[in-house]
């Protein structure tokens, strides 16, 4: 099988083989999952990264009512699924960040840009209800192996420009 299609999972627990008859990558530094699924599947040199929130690897809410402290943790998650897949913070291409209240998202965008250097990724964020009590914040993410050198960025920010 090509190497285009192979697949890594990332999770946390027992070791399994997936069906494509790979080992998944298996960290107990991950937040146990509450609901079937992965928090992140690379197939090549793409990764895509589930909604990443604000709890600890045994799986307890952290920050209560303070945005920076979960988007701060929130990234940190972003941060670990992509190292855990071979990749870091550079190669990020796409987020979708859902906040639980517009009043929030100065404080998370401040704490946003300490994570990603400019050129940003393209983001989406959107206001909505999250799954667990006490969420103000969940991130999910796409991305691309090597991206950073290889990027072409569209932006109206000429601060944005990565010098080399």
């Amino acid at each position: 099988m090509s190497s285009l299609y192979r697949k890594t999972f990332v999770y946390r627990g027992a070791s399994d083989v997936t069906k494509s008859g790979q080992e998944p990558t298996y960290s107990d530094k991950l937040a146990p999952g509450l609901a079937s699924y992965a928090h992140g599947v690379r197939v090549g040199d793409l990764l895509y990264i589930s909604g990443q929130v604000r709890t600890d690897a045994q799986g307890r809410l952290v920050g209560a009512g303070d945005m920076a402290v979960q988007t701060r943790q929130t990234l940190a998650h972003l941060r670990l699924v992509l190292e855990l897949a071979g990749m870091g913070m550079d190669d990020v291409v796409k987020t979708t960040v859902m906040l639980t209240d517009w009043r929030y998202y100065a404080a998370y965008n401040a704490v946003y840009r300490e994570h990603f250097a400019p050129p940003y990724p393209a983001r989406s964020t959107v206001c909505s209800s999250l799954a667990q009590k006490g969420l103000l914040i969940e991130i999910s993410a796409i991305a691309v192996a090597g991206a950073s050198p290889s990027a072409v960025v569209a932006t109206n920010d000429s601060r944005a420009v990565r010098s080399t």
